[in-house]
């Protein structure tokens, strides 16, 4: 039993970059069209637009280390050239092809933040980026369903059966709007606006003075943009949203386990190569409790008032969505130690 979990954990471990991008390539996929989505609802100003447009930045570049991962487990990754010879026979070419056109979506959607005309070849730059919006969107699905669908391998038991390419889709269905809510909500705290009366040069000004106590000072402050209000409301439904995956992410996560730990092939049993999966499991979901958690408590304070000091929630919300994270890769591993081939092989 021990050389099988031994050999369980080598396998896992040879496969770390696998395990980093399933965890974070469909997670800020997902982010990202949640966060480039108050762009689409309404005409906004430019300097909303840039701004929403530096946030969108974040999940794109998570995205994009995510596929960086995924092609060094190519050997070389001048190997993705021959990869795309399969697609639509070969669930992996698949998956790169959809890459591919998620990241050309989403990199050209990002480039258009920060145009500043009205109108574009004779056509509404609104109505440009929500059709450009709309393929994102569908990029975005085709991806993660690819990456989950490339798990799905006959050949390997433990991952032939519907909770393996659900347990991508969960973890993604958590992450990506709690990354995108933090993300959302942050910017809402920074640039939240001064509410007493006066011009707003005034109010900062006020705000700022020596005479004037810290708690007044945060007494003084609230959210009164119907930019900013927009942000938290969103911010709102990716806290609901990340609830609801955390549940869905709990009972597919566990649902997997048990179906998963009572297999076995010619050599060795899987629970015999996992036997500590449940333990890992509720440290998991426990991890996934404190993120939401900290994040309620934050979200609480924005909708109390804006943050004048911002460092302390930053690094509150930064520290939940590492606690959320090493949940996500905490099973993600627990995946790859499950990897149990239907022949001889362990």
């Amino acid at each position: 039993m021990v050389l099988a979990q031994q050999l369980a954990l080598v396998t896992a471990y040879q496969e770390i970059t696998l395990v980093l991008f399933t965890s974070l390539a469909p997670a800020c996929a997902l982010s990202c069209v949640i966060v480039a989505l108050p762009l689409v609802c309404a005409q906004h100003s430019y300097e909303f637009r840039a701004r929403v447009g530096r946030l969108f930045a974040f999940p794109l570049a998570g995205a994009t280390l995510g596929l960086v991962f995924s092609a060094t487990h190519l050997g070389n990754p001048s190997n993705a050239l021959y990869v795309l010879l399969g697609v639509g026979r070969s669930p992996l070419s698949n998956e790169v092809l959809c890459a591919a056109v998620f990241l050309g979506c989403a990199a050209t959607f990002w480039m258009a933040c920060f145009i500043r005309r009205e109108h574009l070849f004779g056509i509404s730059r609104l109505l440009l980026m929500r059709l450009w919006y709309g393929a994102l969107l569908i990029s975005v699905v085709a991806f993660i369903a690819s990456v989950a669908l490339a798990y799905h391998v006959p050949t390997i038991i433990t991952w032939y059966n519907a909770w393996a390419p659900a347990s991508i889709v969960v973890h993604a269905l958590f992450l990506g709007p709690f990354f995108a809510g933090v993300l959302l909500a942050l910017s809402a705290a920074i640039h939240g606006e001064f509410s007493t009366s006066g011009t707003p040069v005034q109010k900062r000004d006020r705000a700022a003075s020596d005479n004037v106590s810290c708690e007044q000072k945060l007494q003084c402050v609230s959210i009164t943009s119907p930019d900013v209000h927009m942000l938290i409301g969103m911010a709102r439904v990716c806290l609901v949203v990340s609830v609801i995956g955390c549940i869905a992410d709990g009972i597919v996560s566990a649902g997997y386990g048990w179906y998963a730990l009572s297999m076995r092939n010619a050599v060795v049993s899987a629970y015999e190569k996992v036997p500590y999966y449940f333990i890992v499991y509720v440290l998991a979901i426990f991890s996934f409790l404190i993120a939401l958690g900290l994040f309620a408590f934050c979200f609480k304070r924005l909708r109390q008032h804006a943050f004048l000091q911002y460092r302390t929630p930053c690094i509150v919300m930064i520290a939940a969505s590492m606690c959320a994270f090493s949940g996500v890769f905490a099973l993600r591993f627990l995946f790859y130690v499950l990897h149990m081939t239907v022949g001889i092989s362990t």
